[in-house]
């Protein structure tokens, strides 16, 4: 296992527990925990994660489209 795919597999379990919020001087936290611009860039080009809210500073997990009926 790559250390890229561990690596966006612990800020994915992250996602999970909860939404990360933008932080004023730039970047993302989970609490106390800071994520950077890239990590997060690299969630959403993976179409695991999505910002949400009107002004733009919550980040959740994507719904995955699992291709089966409703």
């Amino acid at each position: 296992m790559s250390a890229h795919f561990s690596s966006r597999s612990y800020y994915l379990r992250l996602l999970e527990l909860g939404q990360f919020e933008r932080r004023a001087r730039g970047g993302w936290r989970f609490g106390t925990r800071r994520i950077s611009d890239r990590v997060v860039t690299q969630l959403i080009a993976s179409g695991r994660a999505e910002i949400v809210g009107d002004d733009g500073r919550w980040l959740q997990r994507a719904p995955q489209v699992t291709g089966e009926p409703g």
